[in-house]
């Protein structure tokens, strides 16, 4: 013990009546299984030496503890000091309350015996989330909790639902079966019956309730009155029967063990559908249901559990996701970055898991409706329409994603930076394409394949500022500014053999908001130009646009024009050349997921000037690496490698 006989000899006595046994040489451990007598007179006695903070100090908690069973055995009786004693604890504890409470709350419910003292003794500790802290503490220890013995459960209070996802699945109790209903019960009182207290209840609790078919009311003719696990059983029956959404989304989920254990992936549209029509637009069940999703599925149907939370996953929902990463439970919150990466990207080198697309080659062509069009004829070189079909999906997938995204994150960044990040996921969802690639080659039995890959190079606002190049590659000529936000290098090859390199100079602009502190005032009617840009592009090649930020005008996502184009456009509307009309550039544009595949892949442009290729591709200490502040892209494609016997 801390304490020793000297220095407060009758709170030394109290706790050596406590019967404590030896715990290591020279030291003894406290226990609350048993009390010999001591006298009510050395309750005044220890109040006092309590007043001591060389005594109050050297106490620990299990001597602390003990001190509170005794003073709680007798609180309610006419003992000279008892209320000294009782008041001196209390104020012990606050003072230290950082370091006290859990070990405190432990002693509390993990001792059937003597809890109830502490708790009458200690009120603040029976109302505080470390009364919870120490509930999770002695479940994940394996020790037994005594709530029915030391707490009244009708007032037991759960405000958290971290704590709730802690304790949940440490339950139930050696002794007591009815825990986890507890939790639930206690988290109910305090936030209500919310759409996540009562999905997880009819998951882990009451499963005849999923669904239409669900049983009667909770009752058992052998229970006694009162019974309380069985009154708060008919509590939740009578909160969760009228919830159809509830009930029908605990079905869904239940299905995943059940009626779609062995289901094909062909099923995974028709699930998605029947949750989202089941949620409509209620938030706090989708969140509920995501959660579900990812905690349920097991084996077989783990990649459906992930395919639907991730469909079911909105614009709005990073913060919920982020905090599921961190759930107590670690299966679950890495399901839950695998989805966070899926659907905003937080991985920036290589992503745990893509975001669900179709890959297989029949789900493919069901995909992407080209059954009916297997005999038009390809309009590029690559002399594949499926493949090219494929590129261009893949690419406007990307394209629309950023034009819905473009709400919420329009002022969160320069051009160049909304450019690299949407470049970033593009090569992302290429590498995803490539696999899809060689599927397809092994289902028709080709010994061809067509291969496609990204890698980028960052280039630094000082390079895009210094002299460019001429058209001609005569130095006197060259352009003040090599002006380009991004290079795009094509390097494609067929039959094995190169057909040469070829670059692309792309300027990205963005629109702006009327007013950055008003966002319902909308976006402006132009975007902003510097004509010196225009001019310097120009006088190096005849291969540069410029991609235009936004969300989106006439059906293009992100709208393609050449240099020239925009040049003329945006003298035209004002003699300075400083904006270019948004509705403009939407019908006088390409998407960019048609100008990628049948201008920049099909080589319909793209400058095979040397200076200009080689000042794309950077110098020693710039070559292309994963992409960075900025960024240059460097396309190969490669068609007629034959394909490995390992492949």
């Amino acid at each position: 013990m801390a304490v020793n006989f000297i220095a407060s000899p009758k709170i030394h006595s109290i706790l050596d009546s406590q019967e404590p046994r030896k715990a290591g040489l020279g030291k003894r451990t406290i226990t609350l299984s048993y009390e010999r007598y001591f006298d009510d007179d050395w309750i005044a006695a220890a109040a006092a030496e309590l007043a001591d903070p060389e005594v109050s100090d050297a106490l620990d908690a299990a001597e602390i503890a003990a001190l509170a069973r005794a003073a709680g055995h007798r609180i309610s009786s006419p003992i000279a000091g008892i209320g000294d004693l009782v008041d001196a604890l209390r104020r012990l504890v606050a003072a230290r309350w950082d370091e006290l409470a859990i070990p405190l709350a432990r002693a509390l419910v993990g001792n059937p015996s003597h809890g109830r003292e502490i708790g009458t003794c200690l009120p603040n500790l029976v109302d505080s989330p470390a009364l919870i802290e120490g509930m999770v503490d002695l479940l994940e220890d394996k020790e037994t909790l005594h709530l029915s013995l030391v707490l009244d459960r009708d007032a037991l209070r759960i405000a958290s639902l971290d704590q709730a996802r802690r304790l949940l699945p440490l339950t139930p109790g050696q002794f007591d079966e009815n825990l986890r209903l507890t939790f639930l019960g206690a988290m109910a009182r305090t936030l209500g019956w919310t759409p996540w207290i009562k999905l997880q209840t009819i998951l882990l609790e009451l499963p005849n309730l999923a669904g239409d078919d669900f049983s009667e009311e909770p009752n058992d003719p052998n229970a006694s009155h009162g019974d309380f696990a069985l009154a708060l059983r008919k509590e939740a029956w009578t909160r969760i029967v009228n919830d159809e959404p509830v009930r029908a989304i605990a079905q869904l989920i239940c299905d995943l063990d059940g009626a779609l254990a062995y289901a094909s992936p062909g099923v995974r549209g028709v699930y998605v559908d029947r949750l989202r029509v089941t949620l409509g637009g209620d938030k706090a069940l989708r969140h509920a249901a995501i959660e579900a999703l990812l905690d349920r599925p097991r084996q077989r149907q783990e990649d459906l559990g992930l395919f639907a939370a991730t469909a079911l996953t909105q614009a709005d929902d990073e913060s919920f996701i982020a905090d599921l990463t961190r759930h107590p439970k670690r299966e679950l919150g890495y399901r839950a970055a695998m989805v966070q990466t899926a659907v905003f990207g937080r991985d920036e080198a290589e992503p745990l898991w893509p975001r669900p697309t179709i890959t297989g080659l029949a789900e493919g062509l069901f995909q992407l409706r080209l059954a009916a069009s297997s005999q038009e004829p390809a309009r590029t070189w690559l002399g594949d329409r499926l493949l090219e079909q494929m590129i261009e999906h893949t690419s406007a997938s990307e394209e629309e994603k950023f034009a819905r995204d473009y709400l919420d994150f329009s002022e969160a960044d320069e051009e160049e930076g909304l450019l690299r990040i949407f470049f970033a996921q593009l090569a992302h969802q290429y590498s995803q394409l490539d696999q899809a690639l060689l599927a397809t080659a092994r289902a028709i039995r080709s010994a061809r394949r067509t291969r496609i890959r990204l890698a980028y190079r960052s280039i630094s606002k000082s390079e895009e500022g210094k002299p460019g190049i001429s058209k001609t590659g005569d130095e006197a000529d060259a352009a003040e500014r090599f002006s380009a936000d991004l290079c795009l290098i094509v390097d494609p090859y067929l039959d094995g053999r190169p057909l040469g390199k070829r670059a692309t100079l792309i300027q990205a602009k963005r629109l702006y908001r009327r007013d950055a502190s008003a966002p319902e005032k909308g976006f402006a009617a132009s975007y902003r130009l510097k004509p010196n840009q225009i001019r310097d592009l120009l006088a190096q090649t005849d291969s540069s646009v410029f991609l235009f930020q936004g969300p989106g005008s006439a059906g293009r996502a992100i709208p393609i024009l050449p240099t020239q184009l925009v040049s003329d456009l945006a003298y035209h509307q004002a003699a300075t050349a400083g904006q270019i009309d948004h509705a403009m550039v939407g019908r006088a544009s390409q998407p960019f997921s048609q100008w990628l595949t049948y201008d920049v892949l099909a080589l319909r442009t793209g400058d095979p000037l040397e200076q200009l290729v080689a000042k794309s591709e950077g110098a020693p200490g710039r070559r292309p690496r994963p992409l960075a502040r900025f960024g240059t892209v460097e396309i190969e494609v490669r068609v007629g490698d034959p394909l490995k016997e390992t492949e």
